[in-house]
């Protein structure tokens, strides 16, 4: 019974750490190799990496919100 629980914290941990690491390692792979596709300038990289650190924060919190039992439609019922 006790490994049931460690093993199910590990694979939510897991799960945390990848869903938030992969959108920001795609973004950032897509721009740098837009920036060596079309000769762009170094703010593709840039953007690349706001657009990559933003998607992750975005997936993050949705994650955070779906563990914790909350949902966008209890934010909207309290407003």
């Amino acid at each position: 019974m006790k490994n049931k629980s460690v093993l199910a914290a590990f694979a939510m941990i897991t799960q945390f750490g990848l869903g938030t690491a992969t959108p920001m390692i795609l973004c950032i792979l897509a721009a740098v190799w837009l920036k060596n596709r079309f000769a762009l300038g170094d703010w593709a990289v840039l953007t690349g990496v706001l657009l990559g650190v933003g998607s992750g924060f975005m997936s993050m919190i949705k994650m955070i919100r779906q563990m914790s039992g909350l949902s966008k439609e209890d934010d909207d019922a309290e407003s």
